[in-house]
């Protein structure tokens, strides 16, 4: 796992993956000076060792009357009044969600910050690496499915597909760009994490 944190520590380009977008997205500097203000959120990528290679693992949501209804993501959420950083909020909420618990001590490497325009939550992704398996234990009502996935699954030969998704807030369906893996797809800005941490680690070249 320590080519991950290698990759990882190496200097990276911003991008914006505008191709994966399902709305009009705002930057997140552009976010900032929206009336209100959006809500400052944070979430957890856990990479962690995964049939005798790497992997990741990701949350489906369960389905409800509200916007990220049924969603894949990672584990997160707003941050409260408590919090002391943004990073406190993401290892509270990964303990909330899936019952892991990490020290704020360890390494954490943030990527881009995404705006979600739905929700008008601003959120920063802190990816941390483990040596070990994660033994989660999810909150039945935050997680209706825990979902690992290969890193290799990122790979050259991973690809899009435009698919219709329905979304419950407006009561439409849309046609977005989608990561799929088996029955799942995945989306939004969870798909634009995923592409980041693609590129970061080079993924493309290494399966």
């Amino acid at each position: 796992m320590q080519w991950i944190e290698e990759q990882l520590l190496k200097p990276f380009e911003p991008k914006a993956y505008s191709e994966l977008d399902a709305y009009i997205r705002e930057s997140a500097a552009e976010a900032r000076k929206l009336t209100p203000t959006p809500r400052e959120s944070a979430v957890v990528i856990v990479l962690h060792p995964h049939e005798g290679d790497a992997g990741l693992t990701l949350i489906q949501r369960p389905v409800y009357n509200g916007v990220h209804s049924g969603q894949m993501a990672f584990p997160g959420g707003k941050k409260d009044e408590g919090d002391e950083s943004l990073l406190h909020t993401a290892l509270r909420e990964l303990n909330e969600e899936v019952g892991l618990s990490l020290p704020t001590e360890k390494k954490y490497f943030k990527l881009n910050e995404i705006f979600i325009p739905p929700s008008r939550m601003l959120v920063q992704p802190f990816a941390t690496v483990l040596n070990e398996i994660p033994n989660f234990i999810p909150d039945e009502k935050e997680v209706a499915a825990l979902v690992p996935i290969p890193l290799a699954h990122f790979g050259a030969k991973m690809k899009t597909e435009r698919m219709d998704i329905f979304m419950p807030h407006i009561q439409q369906t849309k046609s977005v760009p989608a990561i799929r893996y088996d029955d799942y797809l995945i989306w939004g800005a969870t798909a634009m994490m995923l592409f980041e941490l693609r590129d970061r680690l080079d993924l493309k070249n290494k399966y």
